[in-house]
């Protein structure tokens, strides 16, 4: 199916919207997490996010490779001068979602550091695929994950990701809903989002 949420774009309406999608109700009562996963730009689409889900009144913890917050602010580990960790956050009373941002590599170098992902976004990188280190960092947070994988309709390893995870979990995105990638896995019962600004042609 296609996600379609209709009437005015309030944000804080839009943003339970895809709360509800991505983290359904009925889900065990712990924090939820949204990982991005990639070598370039994975930061500054985490702060986007956690942006997006505090302007729609949730509390929100944000761990980055340079930051760690809660609420906007930041946050660092008791004790110590060095900032939090994303397992010092999840125990904060304040959040309800935990937004974190990893490179492949850091994942094979240091861990995942979290018991599981709810969600991950993977950032393809340049359409270069994934091998060597990267490979194995991915796979270890896909078999972490237990909710939905979200992978773009152009990412060169679409196809490996739908082999390695439920067809039924991943979220193909795409710009244009006939993209033939995204055409097909829609038309395989998976789920595809498509956005497109008015007035623009995709």
């Amino acid at each position: 199916f296609l996600h379609a949420i209709s009437g005015p774009a309030r944000l804080d309406a839009v943003g339970g919207h895809v709360l509800d999608a991505l983290f359904p109700r009925d889900l065990p009562a712990r924090v939820p997490t949204a990982l991005v996963l990639g070598e370039k730009g994975t930061s500054r689409i985490a702060r986007g996010l956690d942006r997006f889900l505090r302007v729609s009144r949730r509390g929100v913890a944000l761990w980055t490779h340079d930051r760690a917050a809660v609420l906007g602010s930041p946050v660092q580990r008791a004790g110590s001068s060095h900032r939090a960790g994303a397992d010092d956050l999840l125990r904060d009373p304040r959040i309800d979602v935990l937004v974190s941002a990893l490179s492949p590599r850091r994942v094979v170098d240091r861990g995942l550091r979290l018991e599981q992902v709810t969600c991950v976004a993977l950032l393809d990188p340049k359409g270069g695929g994934w091998s060597g280190p990267r490979s194995e960092g991915v796979r270890v947070v896909l078999e972490a994950t237990t909710g939905c994988v979200c992978v773009s309709a152009d990412d060169s390893e679409l196809d490996v990701v739908l082999g390695l995870v439920d067809p039924s979990r991943v979220v193909v995105v795409s710009a244009d809903r006939d993209h033939p990638r995204a055409a097909a896995h829609l038309e395989s019962g998976g789920v595809l989002v498509s956005a497109r600004i008015r007035g623009r042609e995709p």
